[in-house]
């Protein structure tokens, strides 16, 4: 099932699994315990970003793989920042 423009079967950090109208999103990173990247967080950005279009999805529950749940805000926050930048910069 296409997830906004990519496909859930082709996001590599994050999974998706869908029940009726309940997605639930998974970081898949257990090896690493589940620490966010810049690549997952350019997969949790195109899934939240394609929501928009699953109007039967009503709720989104969010877990970690194998229970490890340890993210790196400062990954995150630079990508968030240089997509900003990249985005004023194109306007």
């Amino acid at each position: 099932m296409p997830l906004g423009t990519h496909d859930m079967f082709k996001f590599t950090t994050i999974s998706v699994e869908q029940r009726d109208a309940i997605e639930i999103l998974s970081l898949n990173r257990p090896d690493a315990l589940n620490a966010v990247t810049p690549a997952m967080a350019d997969e949790l950005i195109a899934y939240f970003s394609g929501l928009h279009e699953r109007l039967t999805t009503r709720i989104v529950i969010s877990a970690a793989m194998d229970g490890h749940f340890a993210p790196a805000p400062n990954s995150v926050r630079r990508v968030r920042r240089t997509g900003a930048r990249a985005s004023a910069a194109a306007a």
